[in-house]
């Protein structure tokens, strides 16, 4: 009877160094591919929850069909929006209210990065389509701007919050501050200017600015309601200003949705394509590790060990080996996920939102314990004939490899 298979696991793991680390080393690369797509794929899926209707938007509000894909506020007919700020201010439905006014495309540079940026005015105090993805979260002042990643945000990011250095920008003949800049959020974001509406008045009544505006202009009002409130509050919108364009912070989410379906679709592929070549390595593995130790196992069997007995120190070395080693390879994920995040925000061109540490430890528990499982049933299926054989045939099958 074995009474510690666990000292007899340990004494194998040391006795065969080579072998275990080629079983570790499967699994930490398994781990690392395996936890790097449930991080980067819930990372997607916080960036697309906030990003669904605009950063959080119930409804927007513009003088024409507004696009989905664009998500600046960038566009080229306005309406006066001062009866409708006052209107929604007034609605006890309304929770939140962000108004942009879209001034130009300037053609410049910002931190080193030259091109074409569209220039959107926002009420700072009240915004909240940007603060999920602002870097510093600092607000506005006179004469600065909050940059996108690609309008020199990627390169402002890497010094955020140094007095020492300072970024300007020159915008409507104007030097203007960078105040801070945005992640990537992989929209139309990213190559825009952000202003303040007070600074946007100040430019509309200079000289230089030529476009015919009305009175108290916004491209477009983003809007957030009481929840379940969102029916009623759009009725009363469009009976009060039917001229104006509704639409539903919804019907953004189902065009995000069928943007990222299919980089959802590649993740679960690379995901099970990793699986199935990891679990064709264990049952290898476990086939050329078995046929090694037919005499030991062989041996036990005769010394009165019952087959899950022997089965249970197979078994818990394949878990000790999958688990062990896919900790490792999620811990180095982790590790680059953390030291690159700047990095990866900036090469990836998808909204990403990365998980709290509280969740990473979670999706890095569960899938050490998965690995660990996947591996005790590879060997498991490696051992399922040797159980069937008697075991004075092991152990002369033993002795002759």
């Amino acid at each position: 009877m074995i009474k510690k298979p666990i000292d007899i696991v340990k004494k194998n793991i040391v006795r065969f160094p080579r072998r275990t680390l080629l079983l570790l080393s499967s699994f930490m690369l398994t781990g690392f591919v395996l936890f790097s797509s449930i991080y980067m794929f819930q990372s997607v899926s916080n960036g697309a929850e906030l990003i669904e209707g605009r950063a959080g938007a119930d409804l927007i509000i513009s003088s024409g069909k507004f696009n989905p894909y664009s998500l600046t506020g960038e566009k080229d007919t306005y309406f006066n929006g001062k009866e409708l700020l006052e209107f929604l201010g007034k609605n006890e439905r309304i929770t939140a209210v962000a108004p942009q006014l879209y001034l130009e495309t300037i053609s410049t540079v910002c931190c080193g990065t030259e091109g074409n940026f569209p220039v959107v005015a926002i009420d700072p105090k009240n915004d909240f389509t940007l603060k999920p993805f602002q870097v510093l979260s600092e607000p506005l002042g006179d004469k600065e701007v909050v940059i996108g990643a690609k309008a020199g945000g990627d390169r402002f990011i890497f010094h955020a919050g140094d007095e020492q250095i300072e970024e300007k920008v020159l915008l409507f003949y104007e030097t203007y501050t960078v105040k801070d800049s945005l992640f990537q959020t992989g929209s139309g974001i990213d190559d825009t200017i952000y202003m303040s509406l007070p600074e946007a008045e100040n430019i509309i009544s200079s000289p230089f600015y030529i476009k015919e505006l009305p009175k108290n202009p916004l491209s477009a009002v983003f809007v957030q309601v009481d929840k379940g409130e969102t029916d009623k509050a759009a009725n009363e919108i469009e009976e009060k200003f039917p001229h104006l364009h509704l639409q539903f912070g919804n019907e953004l989410k189902g065009n995000l949705q069928q943007f990222l379906q299919p980089m959802k679709i590649l993740s679960f592929g690379v995901v099970i394509l990793v699986l199935c070549m990891n679990i064709l390595q264990v049952l290898t593995q476990f086939i050329g590790i078995v046929n090694e130790r037919k005499q030991e196992l062989g041996m036990l069997r005769v010394m009165g060990a019952s087959k899950w007995q022997v089965a249970k120190l197979m078994l818990l070395e394949a878990w000790l080996a999958g688990a062990g080693g896919g900790a490792l390879g999620i811990v180095l994920s982790f590790a680059v996920f953390y030291d690159q995040k700047d990095l990866i925000l900036i090469v990836i061109e998808l909204p990403l939102i990365f998980p709290v540490w509280q969740e990473a430890i979670l999706y890095g528990a569960g899938t050490a314990v998965f690995l660990g499982l996947w591996a005790a049933g590879g060997a498991g299926l490696a051992i399922r004939s040797l159980l069937k054989s008697p075991p004075f045939y092991l152990v002369q099958e033993g002795e002759s490899v």
